[in-house]
């Protein structure tokens, strides 16, 4: 085990996430790499970000910036900035594009709705 698993285990363990079923969860073109966490029959994501290539500050801003005007972002439900690790809000595995696939009936409603938040953005 690495001092970097260390020290997530650390920070799992002090937000009540210790010994949680964790899988893997697509990653973004960053070094950030997402893990979805069950425990209890609840769910979180967390976001390993190495600070040595990443820093989670804009991540939180954002987060904020959006939530605050009513978008819908992960909300941060724990931080070690210093570490950079974030434990956010699961808003569950069906993304937009899951949706989609399943749902093909509500393509033109969900992208009207993108649209709108687009627009809301600009």
């Amino acid at each position: 085990m690495s001092d970097r698993d260390d020290i997530k285990n650390t920070f799992l363990e002090s937000n009540g996430w210790g010994n949680s079923e964790i899988s893997p969860i697509a990653t973004d073109a960053s070094f950030r790499h997402y893990e979805r966490l069950r425990k209890n029959g609840k769910s979180t994501v967390l976001m390993d970000a190495p600070p040595d290539h990443e820093d989670v500050r804009p991540f939180q801003a954002i987060s904020r910036l959006l939530n605050e005007w009513e978008f819908s972002a992960p909300k941060i439900l724990a931080a070690e900035k210093s570490n950079g690790f974030l434990l956010l809000e699961d808003f569950g595995e069906n993304g937009f594009y899951g949706t989609l696939q399943a749902s093909p009936d509500l393509e033109t409603g969900l992208y009207e709705c993108a649209v709108d938040v687009l627009i809301k953005l600009h």
